[in-house]
Parts: C-alpha cells; sequence; structure tokens
C-alpha cells in the first residue's frame, strides 16, 4: 500500500496540472494565442532561468559518478541507430519514418522530468536530473535534427533542409537551454555570488515554468487530432512508454543503477514524447500530423505507465 501511494503522489499532481490545463480552455479561459506565447515564455525566459539555478545551487565538489551519463548517451545513440534501421524495413510509408523514429525516442524530459524527480526524490533528483539535462537537450536535439532532415519527404523543403553540421552545432549552442546550463555550470564551478534581491526575483520567475508549461501542455491537448494513423501511432507510444525504457531499465539495473541514478535514467526514457517535435516535423517536411498523435497518444497513456513504473520499481526496491 505504501509503494501505491508513493507512485500516486509522485505521478498524479503533475496529471492534475494537465487536466486543468485542458479544462481551463475547454470553457475559454485559455485560448490559442495565449498558450503560445507562453510556450514561447517558458521556452526562452521561465524554464532556463530554472534551470540555471538548478545547477548554480549542484555542489559539484563532491564527486560526480559520470557513469550514469556515459549510459545515458550511449543508450539514446544506440536506440536511435536502431530505429532509424529497423523502422524503414517495417513501415512501407516513407513520409512517415522521421516522425516515427523521433516520437519512439525523444521524451519531454523538462516538462515531464524535473516535476517527477522532485515528487520522487526532492531536491536531490532535481540536481541530478539538471546534470543530465544539458547533456540530454543536445544530444536530443541533434538526432531530431538528423532524423527529420534524412527522412525528409517533401521535395520542396529536401534541398532547404540538407545537414550542415556547422548549422547544427551553431543552432544547438544557441538553445537557451543549453545557454542557460552552461552558464549555470560556470558560476557554480566558479562560486560566482548572486545578490540575494537578484536571486530571488529569478528563482520566482523560474518557479512558475513547470506548473505554467503543465497547464499550457494540457490547453494543446486535443483528441480531435486523433485521426489517420493511429496504427503507427499506437505502435509509437508503446515502444515510448513500454518497450524502449523496459530494455534500458534493464540494462540498467544489471550495470548496478539504483535510487536516483535509476529513476533519472526512468524519467528520461519513458516520459512522453516532447511537444516539440511536432513543431520540428511540421517545418521540416515531415509527418506532422502522425508526430502531433504520437505525443497526445504518449501524454495521455503515461500518466498510467509511468505510475506503473515508479510502482513496481518501489516494489522491488529499486528506488
Amino acid at each position: 500500500m505504501d509503494n501505491f501511494i508513493f507512485s500516486f503522489n509522485a505521478v498524479f499532481p503533475l496529471i492534475l496540472i494537465v487536466a486543468l490545463g485542458t479544462f481551463l480552455k475547454k470553457i475559454q479561459i485559455l485560448d490559442d494565442n495565449f498558450i503560445n506565447k507562453c510556450n514561447k515564455f517558458c521556452f526562452l525566459v521561465a524554464f532556463p532561468i530554472q534551470l540555471f539555478f538548478n545547477i548554480y545551487h549542484i555542489d559539484f565538489s563532491q564527486k560526480t559518478d559520470w557513469t550514469l551519463f556515459i549510459f545515458i548517451i550511449s543508450s539514446i545513440v544506440i536506440m536511435v541507430t536502431l530505429l532509424m534501421c529497423i523502422t524503414p524495413k517495417i513501415i512501407k510509408n516513407k513520409g512517415s519514418h522521421g516522425a516515427f523514429i523521433q516520437g519512439a525516442y525523444r521524451s519531454n524530459f523538462l516538462l515531464i522530468g524535473l516535476p517527477l524527480a522532485r515528487n520522487l526524490f526532492g531536491e536531490t533528483g532535481v540536481a541530478v536530473a539538471s546534470v543530465a539535462l544539458p547533456i540530454v537537450v543536445p544530444v536530443y536535439n541533434f538526432f531530431a535534427v538528423l532524423v527529420l532532415t534524412l527522412f525528409v519527404h517533401d521535395e520542396v523543403l529536401k534541398e532547404k533542409t540538407k545537414v550542415s553540421y556547422l548549422k547544427l552545432i551553431i543552432e544547438i549552442l544557441k538553445n537557451p537551454l543549453i545557454i542557460a546550463s552552461v552558464l549555470g555550470l560556470v558560476f557554480s564551478l566558479l562560486k560566482v555570488p548572486i545578490p540575494v534581491f537578484l536571486n530571488r526575483a529569478m528563482e520566482d520567475v523560474g518557479s512558475i515554468a513547470t506548473p505554467l508549461a503543465l497547464i499550457l501542455l494540457g490547453g494543446q491537448f486535443s483528441f480531435a487530432a486523433l485521426h489517420g494513423r493511429l496504427k503507427l501511432a499506437f505502435i509509437a507510444t508503446f515502444l515510448k512508454l513500454l518497450f524502449l525504457p523496459f530494455i534500458v531499465m534493464g540494462i540498467a539495473v544489471i550495470l548496478g543503477f539504483r535510487g536516483v541514478e535509476l529513476s533519472t535514467i526512468l524519467i528520461i526514457f519513458a516520459s512522453p514524447s516532447a511537444i516539440s517535435g511536432y513543431i520540428m516535423a511540421k517545418n521540416m517536411g515531415n509527418d506532422s500530423e502522425l508526430a502531433g498523435q504520437i505525443i497526445i497518444l504518449t501524454t495521455l497513456f503515461s500518466s498510467i505507465s509511468l505510475f506503473a513504473w515508479v510502482f513496481f520499481m518501489r516494489l522491488f526496491g529499486l528506488i
């Protein structure tokens, strides 16, 4: 019973906030214009500030076990490589390859992962997840651009989206989350003092990032978008929430990861697909309809799958 309560308290507060967003959109307190502007605010301002302070407060004088981050990066690389090799062989529609691969591997780590880490392990969980974030985000972004470029099916956009690795690196480095991560790391390592008044003001702004983003996520949720390529969307959802996390988590357990480290691996690989995947697919000549369906289904079913993951891992004493 304790494991059930622990799992419930970790996952369902997030689901309630998302549901609130859906309700507010339904009664027209939220509209698309507000949601779009607030999404931009969260991405450019609130989340970078939150991430900066999460990393800034980490004590890097303590020994850091880099095996966790090596494992995470290796798992992502292997996962994407296998998906890129297998997907063209099992899915006949070439236009759906890029969106399918991206939806099956790319997680909404920032939006779902950080608050779940806090619910599971408090500030310790947030600290470990925050250190992983500047590693995971550029790797995710790199492969997202690479996959959507290689599998682009819009002939008009094909020439415009040819892989330019220099441009790709520049775009990744321009990401506000990467900039915030680097600055947080530099300020922490150099022990740069931040005035109390500035610290409080910025932390207050950063603190609204997660609840606001979850409300916005709920506001963007639409069952009306579920039509067309549902079979592929369900397959990608199964891979994203159950099959691939099961493989990665199984290997992680065998290698000896436990507690906060294992939970970090869980939230990286078992979180729903990243919302930004739809925007990228749409702007890079890929199947944006499939991308949107995968995001909706993984977000919907993650309320059950994440609860089950946390419950059974807690039951077997792994976290």
